[in-house]
């Protein structure tokens, strides 16, 4: 909205600051309910705690957070879901698996929360991706 001012100036300030604020809002909706868009169409999706997950050479992994946790403000136990040092995300194999391992990332589902087996890798290669179930 255009409005005039005693002075003869119009103002079209309140316009720009709303639309902002809007944008802002959307965005900010966006980056705490999906998980890393820079992967968003290539892994498995936990929308549970925004943590990418899926099944490699025969174990299952998951999303963390190693150097990410530094930037992510996101909402506590949930994956940085905007970082991706060299295009690669931060993974570990799961704390537990199927028996017998896995060979697809259906086989995963039941373990996709499960905490760490060891360190997060802030990885210079990404875990298999060709069995993904996307969500």
């Amino acid at each position: 909205a255009v409005v005039s001012t005693q002075s003869g100036h119009y103002c079209r300030g309140t316009t720009v600051i709303a639309t902002t604020l809007l944008i802002a809002a959307v965005q900010c909706y966006d980056q705490y309910t999906k998980c890393n868009l820079n992967f968003y169409n290539t892994y498995s999706c936990n929308y549970e705690n925004l943590c990418l997950f899926g099944c490699s050479d025969n174990k299952c992994w998951s999303q963390c957070n190693g150097m990410g946790a530094v930037a992510w403000d996101g909402p506590e136990g949930t994956c940085n879901n905007e970082y991706g040092l060299v295009n690669s995300i931060e993974w570990c194999i799961s704390s537990d698996g199927p028996a017998g391992g896995c060979s697809s990332d259906a086989d995963c589902v039941a373990y996709k929360g499960n905490s760490c087996s060891g360190s997060c890798s802030v990885g210079w290669s990404n875990p298999d991706h060709s069995n993904a179930i996307i969500r």
